[in-house]
């Protein structure tokens, strides 16, 4: 059975709803938008004036008291930036303040309708949050198949986030059930009977996204804890008993929270309305996701990107000699989609350029980003044999390098990619 909430709060549970209630308002006005932005494009909109409103009070804020942005520095999305964290505990310093002045002169013994509100808005946020995230797992494009660069590198070469992306994204199964979890509990939350339980899986997916983000120092730990903390306030009037039911193995009946509106005329219109938005928001985000996977298998610059293993390099017409010592001789290159080309030494050793590719005219202009006086220009042709042949100037030396294009799928992590082996010894 159900229990209603409870008609009178503690007076601590009505000053952590209090701030609970003033630290959302600020979080879902001024930081991360109405519903999620990604969510719903024409939603973005809505929440441009409130986002320049928060650049200015931030601004303010830095000028007058910290002094750790630049002038320049605005709002960067929810990542683990300066901004966001000195927007973070500013709006938390006024949510106290608001508090304690809000109970000086609040005597009421419930916020029951007023939590309902903010509730309903937080379920639906956090179920299309969830559904963004999982749906772009599901269709491939958060994770995609290993970049060329991490498979030509060492795994000793990688950083730990680039470790986590190519982790995530060689297995599609496990991107599968991610996704499918993550869709499964913002579907629960969309529903008044379902929403406890969507919010302690939400919690429970959320949590391992975030000590896997905190393990491999991935920059939007600031954006999940606050999705966590939207599914426990969510999960409030359950608390107790989920701790009865799994904990102390005592039997507890969920509490049902109360509908703010009663519209039995026209509940059919209701029902409609809301079905129409989630499979607005479904629709869209799939066909958004699916577009952008596609994208991530295409190839760039008339094809021309990919893994180039060099059988013969010459410098200044001299034949240099492939030895594993040697940081003068090129390995590899590696052109990916992203308009970077990698140059892999002999030692291993690696260097990335900005390019340039020139398609029509097969050339590739590189440059160094940090580097304004480098400049380096190299033509490439594709023989009778396979091999292409690339030539032209590296650092005022004529440099030439046959190669061989490395076909990706024989490679051990994406050769198998998907597919379940079990081994029986």
């Amino acid at each position: 059975m159900n229990q209603s909430i409870s008609a009178e709060w503690s007076k601590t549970e009505r000053i952590i709803f209090r701030l609970g209630f003033c630290y959302l308002s600020f979080y879902f006005i001024f930081l991360d938008g109405f519903l999620g932005d990604d969510s719903l494009p024409f939603v973005g909109y809505i929440h441009v004036p409130f986002q320049y409103i928060s650049d200015i009070f931030i601004g303010l804020v830095n000028r007058l008291f910290i002094h750790n942005l630049y002038e320049k520095d605005i709002y960067t999305g929810m990542g683990d930036t300066s901004w966001f964290c000195i927007a973070m505990l500013s709006y938390f310093i006024m949510s106290i303040l608001a508090t304690v002045v809000w109970t000086t002169f609040d005597k009421r013994k419930n916020y029951i309708r007023l939590y309902t509100y903010l509730q309903i808005y937080a379920r639906y946020y956090l179920a299309f949050v969830l559904f963004n995230y999982g749906i772009a797992k599901l269709t491939g494009e958060q994770f995609p198949e290993p970049l060329p660069d991490w498979l030509s590198q060492p795994t000793g070469n990688m950083d730990s986030h680039t470790l986590l992306w190519l982790f995530m994204g060689a297995s599609k199964s496990y991107n599968f059930f991610a996704g499918f979890i993550e869709v499964l509990a913002g579907g629960l939350l969309l529903f008044k009977k379902t929403s406890a339980v969507g919010s302690l899986m939400g919690i429970v997916v959320l949590t391992n996204v975030l000590i896997l983000n905190i393990a491999y120092d991935t920059l939007v730990k600031t954006l999940l804890a606050h999705l966590i903390l939207i599914g426990f306030f969510i999960l409030a009037p359950n608390i107790k008993r989920v701790i009865n039911f799994f904990v102390l193995n005592k039997p507890a009946a969920l509490t049902i929270i109360p509908t703010p509106f009663h519209l039995n005329k026209f509940k059919w219109f209701a029902y409609s309305l809301k079905f129409i938005l989630i499979g607005f928001v479904i629709f869209y985000n799939t066909m958004k996701y699916s577009a952008m996977a596609d994208a991530q298998t295409q190839t760039y610059f008339g094809g021309i990107d990919g893994i180039y293993d060099i059988k013969e390099y010459y410098r200044n017409q001299e034949r240099l000699l492939p030895l594993t010592t040697d940081t003068v001789r090129w390995k590899r290159i590696v052109i990916n989609k992203f308009s970077y080309l990698t140059v892999q030494f002999m030692n291993d050793s690696i260097l990335q350029y900005s390019i340039q590719p020139d398609s029509i005219n097969k050339s590739i202009a590189l440059s160094l980003w940090n580097d304004s006086t480098f400049k380096s220009k190299l033509n490439y042709t594709l023989n009778n044999t396979g091999d292409y042949l690339f030539e032209g100037i590296y650092e005022k030396d004529s440099i030439k390098f046959i190669s061989r294009k490395a076909n990706l799928q024989v490679y051990p992590l994406l050769k198998d990619k998907g597919k379940v082996k079990w081994v029986w010894w």
